[in-house]
């Protein structure tokens, strides 16, 4: 029997009310809105709910670009979700461009020069991004220059953003052996115009708490 990206079958997913409330948020949030930053944050589950949102988007028409700096893009459920929904897996995974990140100065440089024009190129609107933190809270990399990075990031963000550009970030709650790094977190979520948090572990108390205080007034999802 074929499962979902959830790892839940069709039959066990009618009778689980937690994958339902995933599937349901990833439905809602698949089609993304032109010109704006969602953060999907908390439980490693997130790069699976992109993945849903990358299927759902790709089944409409059109190319996706997904930048990886976390090694978290799982070719294999995408192709199952695209034999579940009556597609053959290449009609989807060929549609999605991916680069892998295993630096922090390549996060950098993908995101601040190589994306925009990409897009342009595969004629798209959309980018995923899975762990921007995860290079950047690497101990090679100066506090200082990762805060920096990021402003450059946020601010490319603004400008395709402008020309209607949909960014999507999935990250996974991360604790950095500096405590100083997890400043970096807030970077992250003041670049998100909605964020919703996953939260099945139910480990997430303060980031809970950090996301509804930066974005007041924003949908907040945060699933027990």
């Amino acid at each position: 029997m074929l499962e979902n990206a959830f790892g839940i079958s069709r039959e066990e997913n009618k009778s689980s009310p937690v994958t339902e409330s995933y599937v349901d948020l990833a439905k809602d949030i698949g089609v993304v809105t032109p010109g704006k930053t969602l953060l999907l944050y908390g439980d490693p589950i997130v790069y699976r709910a992109s993945l849903f949102m990358v299927e759902e988007l790709l089944k409409r028409s059109g190319y996706v670009a997904l930048v990886d700096g976390a090694n978290r893009f799982d070719l294999y459920t995408l192709a199952r979700l695209a034999q579940i929904d009556g597609f053959r897996p290449y009609e989807i995974l060929d549609r999605v461009y991916l680069s892998r990140v295993f630096t922090g100065y390549q996060l950098d440089a993908v995101l601040t020069n190589g994306v925009a024009p990409f897009l342009a190129l595969i004629h798209s609107r959309v980018v995923f991004v899975f762990g921007l933190l995860h290079m950047l809270f690497d101990d090679q990399v100066p506090v200082r220059e990762a805060q920096k990075s990021l402003l450059r990031i946020r601010s490319r963000f603004e400008s395709m953003k402008r020309d209607g550009i949909s960014i999507v970030l999935a990250s996974e709650s991360l604790n950095p052996r500096q405590p100083e790094r997890r400043s970096l977190i807030k970077y992250m979520l003041d670049m998100a115009d909605k964020s919703y948090l996953f939260d099945v572990s139910g480990t997430h108390p303060a980031d809970r708490k950090s996301i509804a205080s930066y974005h007041t007034g924003a949908r907040l999802a945060a699933y027990r």
